[in-house]
């Protein structure tokens, strides 16, 4: 009766997604974030005055956002200014009526940050809160875990999987959770259900966001440690999996395979939706049409046309080349052709694509994924072949016309001839990408308070670490230690 109480007094996690483009807060109680506003601040030009996120939009404090000057705090999924970075999640949580101060947080951000970086968003989380111009003030979190946005990812694709599974069982089986409400799981190539190593807590996750992509393999574990060797499996799942191997109650609505990430196997590459606005401007430059003072309409425009060709001669023939994409930009319209295939194809091969761009040796989405489990056969050479199966293809990028049938066929061409490989595209309803904050939200919701997180005195205790350089890497290591990758 205590431990519930006690349970019941405290506060509710808040859960928040700092992606490179949009910030999205919520409680792990909802099933949606409460708040989404874009994760940037801006100055306007010739004056002092700064807007935060949801008021850098067009319309909110100037029409074009032309007369602002934008800064990001995220470079290529990095924080590079964690006080900006404050201030946008500040002003996110007053959007959202949400006070982070004495409650744990979830913090959905990409893995293998810098140490300056993981120090940054720990004091940005766990200081004092206090004035906005005060240095040294934060959020006033009780505690802070940061959850790496493929680790979500996998939870809920992974969760789906086991859903239908359990709804392609006999009569009586349980009905889908209400966490699935409005997510997809389809096969980039169609067929049947989700396959039984998805249904285990297998897969890939292929993260294709704003800053970049990131990928990253799980296998079924228990506890910490990857199992060595599969069970034998067929179509069938297991009627119910030990407790010990779920996450929350065995067989309760929000259970699911644990998954460890096979950290060998992680990849990061820069070519996202930043960098395919940057090239969209450029070309629409070429046609007397300047953008260099409005990225969001190039970001925009690059999200909207874009198409990914299903070969990979289609930039230079392409046998069905879309229809023309037409957009208005200062009183004027440009056409887009030719644009629209490079634009996917920078993707898959950014050096051939985009040779200005400065990515001759950047690896694409497919070498990734191929290095990726390649990299986690090593770990466990039983996982492979499930590995393979389970490639799960989300972010904002991911909703690109195409990708996902065209990296099934260029990862079949990279497997072995006995490899099944399927690409599975898992997104929302709606334009809203809220995947990696529900998976964090649900991760929250489903473990009972046992996330691995810092509490505001561990950290303190180790921002005291005499000297900067040795305090930096105290605070780095303990928030590594409370991550989940």
């Amino acid at each position: 009766m205590a431990s519930s109480a006690a349970a019941a007094a405290r506060p509710p996690t808040v859960v928040i997604d700092n992606g490179g483009a949009f910030v999205r807060v919520g409680l792990a109680t909802d099933g949606h974030p409460r708040a989404t506003i874009p994760n940037r601040v801006g100055r306007l030009k010739g004056q002092l005055q700064v807007v935060v996120g949801d008021e850098t939009e067009p319309g909110a404090v100037v029409q074009d956002s032309s007369q602002l000057v934008l800064a990001c705090p995220v470079e290529r999924g990095i924080v590079t200014d964690w006080r900006t970075q404050l201030a946008v999640w500040r002003r996110a949580l007053s959007v959202a009526d949400i006070s982070a101060r004495g409650a744990p947080v979830v913090l959905l951000s990409p893995p293998l940050m810098p140490s300056k970086s993981l120090a940054g968003l720990a004091q940005a989380a766990l200081a004092p809160d206090g004035a906005a111009d005060d240095e040294t003030a934060g959020l006033g979190a009780a505690s802070l875990c940061i959850v790496a946005p493929t680790r979500a990812a996998c939870r809920l694709a992974c969760g789906l999987a086991g859903a239908q599974q359990r709804q392609q069982a006999p009569a009586g089986s349980p009905a889908a959770p209400l966490w699935s409400a409005g997510l997809r799981l389809d096969p980039a190539l169609g067929g049947a259900g989700a396959p039984f190593s998805l249904s285990m807590g297998c897969c890939v996750v292929v993260d294709a966001g704003f800053s970049g992509v990131t990928v990253a393999p799980y296998v079924y574990a228990l506890g910490s440690e990857a199992i060595g060797t599969p069970a034998a499996h067929d179509a069938t799942p297991p009627a119910a999996l030990p407790a010990e191997h779920c996450i929350g109650s065995a067989g309760g609505p929000d259970s699911a395979p644990a998954s460890t990430c096979v950290a060998s196997g992680l990849r990061r590459g820069p070519v996202g939706g930043r960098l395919l606005g940057g090239l969209t401007r450029d070309w629409i430059s070429f046609r007397s049409v300047d953008l260099s003072d409005d990225v969001t309409l190039a970001r925009a425009v690059a999200e909207r046309a874009g198409i990914v060709p299903l070969h990979d001669s289609a930039p230079r023939r392409a046998l069905e080349p879309p229809p023309l994409g037409g957009f208005e930009a200062q009183e004027a319209v440009v056409e887009l052709g030719p644009e629209r295939l490079v634009l996917g194809e920078s993707l898959l091969r950014p050096g051939d694509a985009a040779p200005a761009s400065g990515l001759d040796s950047c690896p694409g989405i497919a070498a990734s994924v191929a290095d990726s489990i390649a990299a986690a056969a090593e770990a466990a050479p039983a996982w492979s072949p499930l590995l393979w199966q389970g490639v799960v293809l989300t972010g904002g990028v991911a909703r690109m016309p195409g990708l996902a049938a065209r990296l099934q066929r260029e990862l079949r061409s990279a497997a072995s001839e006995l490899a099944a490989v399927t690409v599975w595209s898992l997104t929302p309803e709606g334009d809203d990408n809220d995947v990696a904050w529900r998976g964090g939200a649900l991760l929250a919701r489903s473990s009972g308070g046992l996330l691995p997180s810092a509490s505001a005195a561990e950290w303190a205790r180790a921002a005291e670490t005499p000297g900067i350089n040795a305090a930096v890497t105290a605070v780095a290591e303990l928030m590594r230690g409370s991550a989940v990758l």
